[in-house]
């Protein structure tokens, strides 16, 4: 068996939903090698890679084994697509399943079998794709290294409407904060900045007004302080008065990567703010964002979004995880 990030081959994955079950069964990924691992031993597979996931139980568990789980020696799935319900396919939901128990395909086998051309004519390219993995036919390749993002857009809408330039200010400026910090997370700097804000088009006592304009760096940064001096400048020139903005945001474009930039204008300055840049990175990581901040964003933010009634991020913020209180 190989490993998957070394063989740049395809992936079929296959999942069962009971009891955490979790099969990968892996198509050919290079001349006489294949690859089978389980999900359950904590190897992530790649979420973007297209696959049939089965999740019946009766059939999953008839083949599994604990840890790595190999179908290479199983010449012929056909019993074990036979047992799983057309319902339990990936991306067969009630409506597809009644068409297609409608046409006679009630289980995963049937499916592989039906004719390619009568499901992208009936259904759509998606459930075609489902039939071509089942038939062991690879419809995407497995990405083996992740590509940088191009630009970075951060934009938010208003609790309030903003009629003062002070508060559209604070706004544009905490946005520039988040987008500067989002692409030196990433190791990356802009080349430009675009500043966007407009109004709410169906106000009927209020006039709509949007407007944006793009500025160019000198020399591509990630430097927060610069890049919110910068969107405040463009703001001063498209902000009007007797208007009340309902949204703005930044976007942040010519991204590439900050370690491949060097220039002739560098000097101990920017080794300086870049290490000042870092110190506020993982400070706002340990105490939570906007631990530390610059005076242009504000503290009270009367203009924030409401999230009165947003959901708890119970998986990824401390604080929300629920409390439970014994007698």
């Amino acid at each position: 068996m190989g490993n998957v990030k070394e063989n740049k081959g395809r992936v079929s994955k296959l999942v069962g939903k009971a009891a955490g079950i979790a099969l990968t069964y892996v198509w050919p990924v290079a001349a006489g090698s294949y690859v089978a691992m389980s999900d359950v031993q904590g190897y992530n597979m790649d979420p973007t890679i297209k696959a049939a996931i089965l999740g019946s139980p009766t059939a999953v568990n008839s083949i599994l084994t604990a840890g790595v789980t190999s179908l290479i020696n199983i010449e012929n799935i056909d019993p074990i697509l036979e047992k799983i319900d057309i319902n339990d396919v990936w991306g067969v939901g009630r409506q597809l399943t009644k068409f297609y128990n409608k046409n006679g395909i009630y289980n995963a086998k049937q499916l592989k079998n039906k004719s390619n051309s009568w499901i992208k004519k009936s259904s759509n390219v998606l459930s075609s794709r489902t039939a071509m993995e089942l038939k062991g036919i690879p419809c995407i390749n497995l990405e083996t290294t992740t590509t940088k993002r191009k630009s970075c857009v951060v934009s938010r809408s208003f609790g309030k409407r903003v009629e003062r330039f002070q508060e559209l200010k604070e706004a544009v400026a905490n946005y520039c904060l988040n987008a500067s910090e989002k692409i030196r997370s990433e190791s990356l700097v802009a080349k430009a900045i675009t500043v966007f804000v407009r109004t709410s088009p169906f106000q009927k006592n209020y006039g709509y007004y949007s407007n944006t304009k793009t500025i160019d760096f000198p020399i591509a940064t990630n430097n927060s302080i610069e890049i919110i001096k910068t969107a405040v400048t463009i703001l001063e020139t498209i902000f009007k008065n007797d208007y009340r903005y309902q949204k703005a945001g930044v976007m942040l474009t010519g991204l590439s990567n900050a370690n491949d930039k060097t220039n002739l204008f560098s000097s101990e300055k920017d080794e300086k703010i870049n290490s000042l840049m870092r110190s506020i990175d993982n400070t706002n990581h340990r105490y939570g964002r906007s631990t530390l901040s610059v005076a242009s964003a504000g503290v009270q933010k009367r203009w924030n979004m409401k999230r009165e009634y947003s959901s708890k991020i119970d998986t990824a913020d401390f604080y929300s995880l629920p409390t439970i209180r014994a007698n």
